[in-house]
């Protein structure tokens, strides 16, 4: 029996990927609740700037959920949602089946 390799984007680079395919444009403005902390962000070229979360982009969505509101932890891949209600985690998903 052989065993193929499938070839995937390493996890902290998921999110630029996302980005540079088209499927999370530059200037979208996720949300998302952590600890009862409503935070706002806005997307560029590199990752998340998180409203108020100081001048860092954060190039992977948990950090970017966990760090500003405090909390210990915090999937952001769940957490931080489009305006059009889907999750980082959609399109994540939609990317892996190729369909970007």
């Amino acid at each position: 029996m052989s065993s193929i390799l499938q070839w995937r984007e390493p996890p902290e680079d998921m999110l630029r990927v996302l980005i540079r395919v088209g499927l999370l444009p530059t200037g979208t403005m996720p949300t998302c609740t952590v600890n009862r902390v409503i935070l706002r962000a806005v997307v560029t070229f590199n990752g998340l700037q998180v409203e108020g979360g100081g001048p860092c982009e954060y190039t992977h969505p948990s950090p970017a959920a966990r760090k500003p509101s405090g909390a210990a932890s915090a999937n952001g891949w769940h957490v931080w949602r489009l305006p059009d209600g889907r999750r980082l985690d959609d399109l994540r998903q939609q990317y892996r089946r190729g369909e970007y």
